[in-house]
């Protein structure tokens, strides 16, 4: 009877204010099962190891070694700055597989992706040059091949990790540890110009739980984007792509090529004459 009467006295509820990146439920409906599922790249613990997802995880140490020769730290500054921490960051997760709640496994993944995404950042906004002009992922190169991918993957609501794990790897590359809000706003400038490149300035957007949060809030708070100028993540999709996104295709009532219209998730469009 008394562990009964302690049923609901716990810190369930302290626990559910840590939560930020989640897990889509099973039940919420999409035409396409695979719409929450990265293409490439696999960010945090939920889709990691899924084998079409493995062929990056070889960029990602790759990635590491770029910024511990670059940065001229021991990986042990890394390690020590994150572990501080490390409790917070599994309770970012609503879910966490008995794999991750080992401190070990979850900080080598948090290190590693961490790593991943702010070189990624830095390679594409100038403020690194130490890859080859045809690195496959970390440059222009890899931009026409990849990158749209990578962008999609990255935005991905269960493809997250918490913030906090780029804010502390770019205080120790940088040696701000002290200069917390510089490094927010640095952080900040980072991630929204590299989703959203036209937007500048980037706006005064504070902190944020993780990328796409910051990326959210840039929309919101931010200036309207200058359309007429092209955007390095727009990418033209396959009508294969947008049918597995969800898009229906149906014939217009008319053969006019202006006759194309989009409403309620359904494509109308004039059949083309064939040649």
């Amino acid at each position: 009877m008394d562990r009964l009467s302690c049923t609901g006295e716990s810190n369930e509820g302290d626990l559910w204010t840590k939560h930020s990146i989640y897990k889509v439920p099973p039940y919420m409906f999409h035409p396409n099962k695979n719409a929450f599922e990265p293409k490439l790249v696999s960010i945090g613990p939920y889709h990691y190891g899924k084998p079409h997802l493995r062929s990056m995880e070889e960029q990602k140490h790759r990635a590491l070694g770029h910024l511990l020769k670059r940065s001229n730290k021991p990986i042990n500054d890394y390690m020590m700055i994150l572990d501080d921490v490390l409790q917070n960051l599994m309770d970012s997760y609503e879910k966490l597989d008995d794999i991750w709640r080992d401190r070990n496994t979850f900080l080598e993944l948090m290190i590693l992706d961490g790593s991943f995404l702010l070189e990624l950042l830095c390679s594409y906004s100038g403020i690194i040059e130490d890859y080859g002009i045809n690195d496959p992922v970390f440059s222009c190169q890899g931009s026409f091949n990849i990158l749209h991918n990578i962008i999609s993957d990255d935005l991905m609501v269960e493809n997250q990790l918490p913030l906090g794990v780029l804010e502390r790897l770019l205080a120790v590359e940088s040696d701000t540890m002290v200069e917390e809000e510089k490094n927010n706003k640095s952080l900040n400038k980072l991630v929204v110009g590299f989703f959203i490149p036209s937007m500048k300035p980037v706006p005064d957007i504070g902190g944020g739980l993780h990328m796409l949060d910051l990326v959210r809030k840039g929309m919101i708070l931010g200036p309207r984007a200058n359309t007429s100028r092209r955007l390095l993540s727009a990418v033209i999709r396959s009508a294969s792509d947008l049918h597995d996104a969800g898009v229906e295709f149906r014939r217009s009532k008319t053969k006019s090529i202006r006759d194309i219209t989009f409403s309620n998730s359904t494509v109308k469009q004039p059949i083309t004459p064939k040649a």
